[in-house]
């Protein structure tokens, strides 16, 4: 898996490079909050406890293309934090169980410039699992056989504004299409009532430091 994103970006990078007005590489870091939430919660589950937020991190790479138009394309391989709190109690954080959850993602952005410092994203952000481990008290345990998939689909949009001309900040939000826990439910007499199914969610503040372009002609 982690052979065919360097495939990609390789293939990304050398096709851009041909059509390319500006090239831009550097890296960036975001800061913010994850959530992990569930999706078809049937109804005698319905005062479930949802998962809570936590401050989380990513750090990326970059690399941008642009065009003579308003149109460019970035991608942005790094790792990220991901997951949810599961609180025991409304009272004892001390109870709470933190769930983290640590890819290798690439976002794959189009990006569309309003003059020279104001532009969105929009994209798929492939994601590949590396570890995933619940947090409680002073005990980490590895939950990997509990998850079903390694491979991470999500969507991504943001809005960046460049503070000068190499430093960019901006907010970003993604949601994640591949479930990365399934599991079915029943009724009281038992019948099988449907899958409930748990998604990945995040919302980061990001900075990026890109270094001066190389136009082409």
């Amino acid at each position: 898996m982690k052979t065919n994103f360097l495939i990609l970006g390789l293939c990304f990078s050398a096709g851009f490079n041909l059509c390319a007005q500006e090239i831009r590489y550097g890296f960036l870091g975001g800061f913010g909050i994850t959530q992990s939430f569930w999706t078809n919660m049937p109804e005698q589950l319905a005062d479930q406890k949802p998962y809570y937020p936590f401050a989380s991190f990513s750090l990326n790479t970059y690399a941008g293309f642009k065009g003579k138009g308003n149109l460019g394309i970035s991608i942005e391989p790094g790792i990220i934090q991901k997951g949810g709190v599961d609180r025991n109690s409304s009272n004892d954080k001390s109870d709470n169980v933190r769930i983290e959850l640590l890819y290798f993602h690439a976002p794959i952005l189009i990006n569309y410039y309003f003059g020279q410092r104001l532009s969105v994203s929009m994209g798929p952000e492939l994601g590949y699992r590396i570890s995933v481990n619940s947090h409680f008290k002073e005990m980490i345990t590895d939950l990997s056989e509990f998850y079903d998939n390694k491979f991470e689909l999500s969507g991504l949009v943001g809005v960046n504004y460049a503070i000068v001309e190499n430093v960019d900040i901006g907010i970003r939000y993604s949601r994640g299409f591949t479930h990365t826990i399934k599991f079915e439910t029943t009724s009281i007499n038992g019948l099988l009532i449907g899958d409930v199914n748990e998604f990945n969610q995040y919302l980061h503040c990001i900075a990026r430091y890109k270094f001066n372009s190389k136009n082409k002609s």
